[in-house]
Parts: structure tokens; C-alpha cells; sequence
């Protein structure tokens, strides 16, 4: 497991040495969501209050890096 983090770190910094930090940024933060849906779906988790006004957040600061470039 620890390998894969050590990759997926690797990954997110050759993104923000090829694209604009904002948009790696977002890429990044976009994951938080991706986690939540699964763990939803596959593991049946019932997130709490504060995890559904986070997602909630990412997804709006997401949208508005989309949104003004």
C-alpha cells in the first residue's frame, strides 16, 4: 500500500510540473469525491454531516476553477 502512495505522489507532481497548479490542484482534490462515492457504493458507508458539506466544498471549488479557467 505504501508503494502506492509513494506512486500516486510521484504521478500528482508530474502533473503540476506539465499543467497550470490550479488545475492539478483540482485533479487532486477531485479524488477526495472519487473515494467517497466508492466507499459509498462498494463498502456501503453512510458518510457523516461533515463529510457530505466537504465533498460538497471540493466539488463546488472544482467548479469554479472550471468555470474561470
Amino acid at each position: 500500500m505504501e508503494e502506492l502512495t509513494l506512486e500516486a505522489s510521484e504521478l500528482i507532481l508530474e502533473a503540476l510540473a506539465h499543467a497550470e497548479v490550479r488545475h492539478g490542484v483540482a485533479l487532486r482534490q477531485s479524488s477526495v469525491l472519487i473515494v467517497l462515492v466508492l466507499g459509498v457504493i462498494f463498502l456501503r458507508e453512510r458518510p457523516g454531516r461533515m463529510r457530505v458539506a466537504g465533498a460538497i466544498a471540493s466539488v463546488a471549488g472544482v467548479a469554479s476553477i472550471a468555470v474561470r479557467g
